[in-house]
């Protein structure tokens, strides 16, 4: 009687487990919103024999990149809302108008609002109490429109190759990312430009919190940080350290020859690569 009592006592705490491990739809394996993100080890500068500094794009509309365009976790919103909270807030990050990341470059949290969007003057009607319609209750009034988050397509990555003799690794260091818009002023388009620069530092804790839709398995939630750790999106190069100090596009030899710009972006690739090679058969 005793081992029948014992059996059924198992048994019910077998099935309470498993009531209890259910989980509500839509909130499947969500992510510990107190997770630490690992981050980059410290390399000390002894130890680094060669290093490059690598520009890239991540172009959202490839497919490989579409899940950072999930309505429900958006990459874009994810960071602009950092953005526009400001370094003093809780979750908010300083962003940067240039890729130099120094302070001088720091953007006030008050002014990313407006980064992106454009001016709209409408005449509008302004009803002074009296009910009639006249010119002298038309004012001209200017609305500010922000930037759609449907405008931003791709982003671009700031990242150092590093070599480590100390652990003998040569790995990809992501310093900071920017969306990229396209820029229209007074009526010209002056094409693809970063909207703000962020450290990925700053930007690390706040990913490591939010999910990115993983078309493999929903019962494995996956963080923007883990994303960009594991290197699960496709991209491109599109500049390498050079005297001049710019992209492919904007060199005399390529400028007017995209397919040239993207050879050079591969040569880059295979010349990583290579290198890789090389220093293990040092």
């Amino acid at each position: 009687m005793t081992s029948k009592n014992t059996i059924l006592t198992i048994l019910a705490s077998f099935l309470i487990t498993l009531t209890n491990a259910q989980v509500s739809p839509g909130l499947i394996n969500p992510l510990d919103t107190f997770r630490t993100p690992v981050g980059d080890r410290d390399v000390e500068e002894v130890n680094v024999p060669y290093y490059k500094r690598v520009h890239r794009v991540i172009d959202t509309r490839q497919k490989q990149n579409m899940v950072v365009n999930w309505p429900q976790s958006r990459l874009f919103d994810i960071i602009h809302e950092a953005a526009l909270q400001g370094p003093d807030r809780e979750n908010g990050i300083p962003v940067y108008s240039s890729d130099s990341l120094y302070l001088g470059s720091r953007i006030h949290e008050d002014s990313v609002y407006r980064l992106g969007g454009y001016e709209l003057q409408m005449d509008i009607f302004v009803d002074d109490g009296s009910g009639d319609f006249d010119e002298g209750n038309i004012k001209d009034t200017a609305f500010y429109i922000p930037l759609e988050p449907e405008n931003v397509k791709k982003f671009r990555i700031l990242e150092d190759w590093i070599f480590d003799k100390k652990y003998s690794d040569f790995k990809p260091h992501i310093i900071a990312i920017a969306p990229l818009y396209n820029k229209v002023s007074s009526g010209v388009d002056l094409g693809e430009v970063p909207l703000y620069w962020v450290m990925m530092k700053d930007l690390d804790p706040i990913l490591a919190k939010h999910r990115v839709y993983n078309p493999q398995n929903d019962t494995k939630p996956l963080s923007y940080e883990q994303w960009f750790d594991f290197r699960l999106f496709s991209s491109y190069v599109v500049g390498e350290t050079n005297v001049f100090g710019l992209d492919f596009k904007y060199l005399d030899d390529y400028r007017d020859a995209p397919m040239e710009q993207l050879f050079q972006g591969e040569r880059v690739e295979d010349e990583l690569f290579k290198r890789e090679e090389d220093f293990w058969e040092y």
